[in-house]
């Protein structure tokens, strides 16, 4: 599951993602085709903060990339950046 919030420009996108408690492991977060994201789950969450967010739109795909229990899964979110 991941989830994120509406933020004005100038603020970093929060996203947070959860999975299971006994997970490990790395979760990606694709914003667009440039932006790259990776945090590593502590836990059973991993937090990443987008910094640099112009106003519009965005959908973050996200990945929680497996261990040697959990298998890759994907999901998307979605927040705005409104103007100053």
């Amino acid at each position: 599951m991941a989830t994120s919030e509406d933020i004005t420009e100038g603020e970093a996108g929060v996203i947070t993602i959860t999975v299971p408690n006994e997970a490990t492991g790395t979760c990606t977060v694709t914003i667009g085709s440039s932006n790259y994201y990776t945090a590593t789950v502590t836990n059973g969450m991993a937090t990443m903060r987008i910094p640099n967010l112009s106003e519009g739109r965005y959908t973050a795909y996200v990945t929680y990339n497996g261990d040697d229990y959990y298998k890759s899964s994907t999901t998307t979110t979605h927040f705005s950046v409104t103007a100053r």
